[in-house]
């Protein structure tokens, strides 16, 4: 646990991915969250410690663990594959983290007004690539895209004012226009929202 402190510290990737199964550890550098961006978003996102974070499309979870070991917000995960989530449980349990929970769901069936902020990295982009896939589970669709990103959009407009969204290599998807641009950073790539009115 102090090794991964120390990676956490000095935002060293390379050596933290190594907590992974090495088939998710190849792949960390295009899919999964670099540290410096989890804590950078975690303390836009993470108005206190009762906070509810939903990582939407949350992978093997690195965004959850590394937001729950810096932070005392509750981490949320939504996560199609089975195997991902099975990752994501595994290293809850051996870094004891009591304030993640993942959700083998599909998107479309996540009602948002649980949550009070929300974390998105291009989360549907292996529905309409066939490049820099995690795996061959997905199905590929143009529709089924538009779809998922269609019910995120009504998702946040349902939010409460005062809702917070960190979107992360995602121009494509806008929020609600009840949503406003509060700052940006690494050329615009991270992108940080808030709700402001209903």
């Amino acid at each position: 646990m102090e090794l991964i402190k120390t990676y956490l510290a000095d935002s060293l990737d390379a050596s933290f991915d190594e907590i992974f199964k090495k088939k998710y550890t190849k792949i960390s550098k295009v899919h999964w969250t670099p540290i410096e961006v989890v804590k950078i978003a975690t303390n836009w996102l993470a108005t206190s410690s009762d906070t509810k974070i939903l990582d939407i499309g949350s992978g093997v979870g690195k965004f959850c663990v590394v937001g729950a070991l810096i932070s005392d917000a509750h981490f949320y995960g939504v996560e199609i594959r089975t195997s991902l989530v099975n990752e994501t449980n595994r290293l809850k349990k051996k870094l004891n983290l009591e304030k993640i929970q993942v959700l083998n769901e599909n998107v479309i069936n996540i009602n948002f007004e649980a949550f009070d902020s929300f974390y998105y990295f291009n989360p549907f982009c292996e529905q309409i690539t066939d490049y820099d896939l995690i795996d061959d589970t997905i199905t590929r669709s143009v529709r089924e895209y538009e779809s998922y990103e269609k019910h995120v959009f009504n998702q946040l407009e349902k939010s409460k004012i005062g809702a917070r969204l960190v979107t992360y290599f995602s121009s494509n998807f806008s929020p609600p226009i009840s949503f406003r641009i509060k700052d940006m950073m690494f050329d615009g790539e991270l992108v940080f929202w808030e709700k402001m009115k209903n």
